[in-house]
């Protein structure tokens, strides 16, 4: 146990000294009824039919219309895909490029300045700022019967990435940060406000067992700000397939989605909670 509290003090007193140095970024992207928001500068990739693609969300200033200069007081979120999953690391150049402007806010809000940048008017320094993220990668699962009791014969159902499998999924979303998601309730637009925390999982005493199961958590709150008071815990009043807060350790949850079982897992957590809590997964 000495061992486990060592190592959650160490990541607090890392992750204070991280907060104290760089400010939490104000960028992001996300389509008006999501709720997570998406990062920017942040590569992460899919897996179809053997073949990788990898896309960047990025914030660029906008040229002018009259005389090709650059607009300091607007800019456009520019999302860049390539065929492999590394994006531009190698030099690859994009296949693809689709370009968010300030007109498409409606439909995908977005936010390309900092704070200091709309007080002062200056230009920030990218590298005084900080985006809690999280990547998270979807792949089809199998469910399998697992003998855990020779004698008796007794079984358990556990579900296991599906092997030899050329498909994944991933995407990526901004943790401990509250964003706005507008949801229908009786035929209007409902503003809501969600906040997602993450882990990757950890083996704390170094035994080969995983101490910290890795995951991700979404809350739905009521109010802006997501304060204290105004989560909403249990069903969903609109909704009654959902319960919040949403949680999924890594492995299956235990019921299909799209008639199939899914293998989800955190591949990628930069500021991990490790009091997320909840289980919903096969064992």
């Amino acid at each position: 146990m000495a061992t486990i509290y060592m190592f959650l003090y160490t990541l607090l007193i890392s992750t204070i000294f991280a907060d104290a140095t760089l400010r939490k970024s104000r960028k992001y992207i996300k389509s008006k009824i999501w709720e997570y928001a998406s990062p920017t500068n942040v590569c992460y990739s899919r897996h179809i039919a053997g073949a990788y693609k990898a896309m960047k969300l990025m914030c660029e200033d906008i040229e002018c219309e009259d005389d090709g200069t650059e607009c300091k007081n607007e800019r456009k979120v520019v999302a860049y895909k390539w065929r492999n999953d590394e994006c531009d690391a190698n030099g690859d150049l994009p296949y693809s490029i689709d370009t968010f402007h300030p007109k498409d806010k409606g439909n995908y809000p977005f936010n390309c300045f900092e704070d200091e940048e709309i007080e002062n008017g200056t230009v920030a320094n990218p590298n005084e700022y900080t985006t809690p993220y999280m990547v998270v990668r979807l792949r089809y699962a199998t469910v399998v019967e697992t003998v855990i009791n020779e004698t008796t014969g007794e079984t358990e159902e556990t579900c296991i990435p599906r092997e030899n499998d050329r498909f994944y999924r991933s995407f990526a979303a901004i943790t401990d940060v509250c964003h706005l998601g507008w949801k229908k309730v009786d035929g209007k637009d409902t503003p809501y406000w969600y906040m997602a925390h993450c882990n990757l999982g950890n083996d704390t005493d170094g035994d080969g067992e995983i101490d910290i199961i890795g995951g991700f958590r979404v809350q739905k709150f009521t109010q802006y700000g997501c304060k204290e008071g105004t989560e909403i815990i249990g069903q969903d009043p609109n909704d009654e397939d959902i319960s919040w807060p949403v949680y999924q350790a890594n492995g299956c949850r235990n019921k299909k989605w799209l008639d199939k079982y899914w293998y989800t897992e955190v591949t990628e957590c930069t500021h991990p909670k490790y009091n997320i809590g909840g289980v919903d997964q096969y064992n």
